[in-house]
């Protein structure tokens, strides 16, 4: 055979070999593939600055999130519920704008529509230093929203048969508790309406402001200080918002359960929710996901004096606490949405039962009206607005404190709601007691995506 036509053969077939071994080299699965999957690595990628398209992909940062490799069967007796997984999705322009105007750092807002989570919009930062995003798990503080859940226990415990809410507090204090400017005695029901006569403004106001050495709660309510806790009128007359009211809940039923109120909730409330929430940042499990607090853009509440208060705290003998049942649960918008969903769905949610329905409808119910701000009433540590959506009547709760706005708020009509989170924004503030950015969003979301 010629010589040159054996050479190209041979170059064919070398050739040939070379484009199949290419080939098989491109089948093999490396484990270093860097193309773009937006479900890995998803929580670096929930906060996009650009505007929204159509062609943008849906984030979601806890895919497989669950209680472990056996996730809980619903179909069976135990009480407790798979982990909230939300699909995180880009902030729409005109929530952008609100927050651009309300100079908001880190926002979270869960909208909920016939009683299931529909759409879940961040935006900013939880700490601008590093900057990590805000995002659904973002955990914060949520100042008064606190009360609300933990009025969620007390009823709890009245379901159960342990407390009376009608009863003297003073019968699970082991010591009388009386208003001493007329000896009317003080009850559960008073304290959750705000009608308790129990005033911020004397000796508890110093202690929260390390005027004053903290004081037993005995000599608080029935000691040397009691006259500056209480106002100069009957208890059950008015409404008068009292944080240490709020903060005495956590007392009371720790001496009526024998725990602390933290423990209690976390074994009765929040674990059948399989939620992350605690009334101690060092309980939270997912600390990484715990926010500062901010300002006019400066951080007011680090992570650090967080812990600091929450070490001070677990020093403190269950039934003197009254610091934290109140204003001190930390959570993230994901978790607050399950509660309000339970609320909205008379105590049960997603198969698991935690209020009655009765217990839920007494929370409800409108008893204390006239309230520091006009049209609002007001139930069991619950507020009802007539006038905070054109409408509609909302039931929830505000919290602000440090700079941080936390809104909780259900329509039952259509079990439609808004769970907002927010680290830091302008403190202006409506006549309706709500706050101005947290209104301007709350509209906002129903009218361009509930109500549309």
């Amino acid at each position: 055979m010629d010589t040159r036509k054996i050479k190209r053969i041979a170059a064919v077939f070398v050739l040939a070999l070379f484009a199949t071994i290419l080939i098989l080299l491109a089948t093999i699965d490396t484990g270093n593939n860097n193309t773009y999957d937006p479900d890995i690595n998803a929580d670096d990628n929930v906060h996009i600055v650009k505007s929204p398209s159509e062609n943008d992909p849906v984030i979601d940062p806890n895919l497989n999130e669950g209680s472990g490799d056996d996730p809980t069967d619903p179909t069976t007796d135990k009480e407790t519920i798979d982990k909230v997984t939300v699909t995180e999705e880009i902030c729409p322009e005109s929530l952008r704008a609100i927050a651009e105007k309300y100079n908001v750092i880190g926002m979270s807002a869960v909208v909920i529509e016939n009683g299931q989570i529909s759409h879940v919009y961040s935006y900013g930062t939880r700490n601008t230093e590093t900057g990590e995003p805000f995002n659904s798990s973002s955990v914060l503080r949520t100042a008064s929203v606190s009360g609300l859940i933990s009025a969620i226990g007390v009823m709890k415990l009245s379901d159960e048969g342990i407390i009376d809410i009608d009863e003297p507090i003073g019968n699970y204090l082991g010591y009388t508790v009386v208003n001493p400017y007329n000896n009317n005695q003080i009850t559960l029901r008073q304290i959750l309406t705000h009608t308790a006569s129990i005033s911020d403004y004397g000796a508890y106001d110093k202690v929260t402001n390390n005027e004053l050495e903290y004081q037993t709660l005995k000599e608080m309510l029935n000691g040397t200080y009691a006259e500056s806790n209480f106002f100069n009128h009957s208890p059950g007359y008015k409404y008068a918002y009292s944080n240490f009211g709020g903060a005495i809940i956590s007392a009371v039923a720790s001496a009526a359960t024998q725990k602390s109120f933290n423990d209690y909730m976390t074994e009765e409330i929040f674990e059948p929710l399989n939620i992350d929430a605690s009334y101690l940042s060092t309980g939270i499990k997912a600390r990484e996901n715990i926010s500062n607090i901010y300002r006019q853009g400066k951080i007011s509440y680090s992570l650090e004096s967080m812990d600091q208060f929450s070490a001070k705290l677990m020093t403190i003998a269950p039934v003197d606490n009254y610091r934290y049942s109140h204003a001190n649960l930390f959570i993230n918008a994901k978790d607050l949405s399950r509660i309000a969903r339970m609320l909205m769905n008379g105590g049960e949610v997603d198969r698991v039962r935690i209020l009655s329905q009765e217990a839920v409808d007494e929370m409800l119910s409108t008893e204390a009206n006239g309230s520091l701000y006009k049209d609002v009433g007001y139930g069991l540590y619950i507020s009802k607005y007539d006038d905070l959506v054109e409408g509609r009547t909302l039931y929830g709760q505000q919290g602000g404190a440090y700079g941080a706005t936390t809104e909780i708020f259900f329509d039952l009509e259509d079990k439609s709601g808004i769970v907002l989170l927010v680290n830091g924004s302008s403190n202006a503030v409506l006549d309706n007691g709500i706050s101005a950015m947290g209104s301007a969003v709350i509209n906002e979301l129903y009218s361009s995506v509930i109500g549309k």
